[in-house]
């Protein structure tokens, strides 16, 4: 879940979660008051290779959300993203983070997770479409069933 899904209205936001399948991905945000049910991680197996992905939607940079949204939001301190990458690399992962901050905020999370991958939702630097990207930073390549991968993806 990220920035337009958390602006939708609880009760129609619960509906569609509690519907199900697909899982619902959210690691660092839920409803203050009554909590979805979603997933902190998603996983998945391919032969020997072990793929999980997060999702990190920081309070300090949701852009589309009002003052009411995010006031109904509870936010996950920074320490449970990283602490999740953390173990999930120890178990042999590959993490990917699913990134819903401001570009500065995606590197942040690339620096303090060691993700294998971060990718954002939305390109932030600003409101007009910019006529050429910037060029990803260098992160070391990541490898998920024999394909090579490398950077961030926006």
């Amino acid at each position: 879940l990220a920035d337009q899904e958390w602006s939708v209205a609880p009760s129609a936001l619960r509906e569609l979660v509690t519907k199900g399948p697909p899982e619902f991905l959210s690691t660092t945000a839920n409803l203050a008051d009554a909590p979805l049910p979603v997933v902190r991680v998603v996983k998945r197996t391919r032969g020997e290779a072990k793929l999980a992905i997060l999702a990190d939607a920081p309070r300090a940079s949701p852009p589309l959300l009002s003052p009411e949204v995010g006031g109904r939001l509870a936010f996950a301190a920074p320490k449970r993203l990283v602490d999740e990458a953390i173990r999930l690399k120890r178990e042999g992962c590959v993490v990917v983070v699913a990134s819903h901050g401001f570009d500065a905020e995606a590197e942040e999370v690339a620096r303090s997770t060691g993700a294998d991958l971060v990718v954002q939702g939305h390109y932030r630097t600003g409101d007009a479409v910019p006529e050429k990207l910037p060029d990803p930073p260098p992160q070391p390549p990541a490898s998920w069933a024999g394909q090579s991968l490398r950077g961030r993806l926006s």
